[in-house]
């Protein structure tokens, strides 16, 4: 069930159920299969990220999946993002900087970077966020929303023309991106 494919057919809580149990399943019978580790992140996330659709379902399944592979990281990185997304900031924060750690680059590392970053400006730790920032674009340079956070950092420490440069670039990669335009109004002002 790729994420495409998951979108296409709109699964319901029964079909999210059964497919978690396949790919939870398959992850304790073969901790090294990395191909079900990606789908139970993908399906998870997208059930996580769909308001009361089998949200608590889908994060036990990832703690599962996690518990059976350990070496799964993509697991900690959608697990991750949930925590930090419902609240749970220590242990989102813990569970992204083990992702990061592992997955050092590509897109997904450049995802999990920002909002690992994200977390960091929100505790006051802008040069920790910057930096993160600064990987996550190098790791994925057509990362819009790593590029915006970046802006932000950059803004905050007062590097103005770093700022409208790095909303700039979001705004090249999603023109239509409209934080970033309004962002970039107020610094124009």
């Amino acid at each position: 069930l790729g994420l495409a494919r998951a979108c296409r057919m709109r699964p319901t809580s029964e079909s999210i159920t059964s497919a978690t149990y396949c790919f939870v399943r398959a992850l304790e019978l073969d901790s090294a299969l990395a191909d079900a580790a990606d789908q139970l992140n993908s399906l998870a996330t997208w059930a996580l990220l769909e308001r009361g659709l089998a949200q608590e379902e889908a994060e036990a399944a990832l703690e599962r999946g996690m518990a059976a592979a350990p070496n799964a990281a993509v697991l900690r990185g959608g697990l991750g993002m949930w925590r930090a997304m419902k609240g749970d900031i220590d242990g989102g924060q813990r569970l992204l900087e083990q992702y990061v750690t592992a997955v050092p680059t590509g897109s997904a590392s450049s995802r999990s970077q920002s909002m690992l970053a994200m977390l960091y400006r929100r505790q006051g730790r802008s040069k920790d966020a910057a930096a993160m920032l600064e990987k996550a674009v190098a790791a994925d340079r057509e990362n819009a929303t790593a590029w915006q956070e970046l802006a932000g950092a950059h803004l905050e420490a007062g590097r103005e023309q770093e700022g409208e440069r790095c909303l700039r670039r979001a705004l090249e990669i999603e023109p239509e991106r409209a934080q970033a335009l309004a962002q970039l109004g107020m610094l124009l002002w």
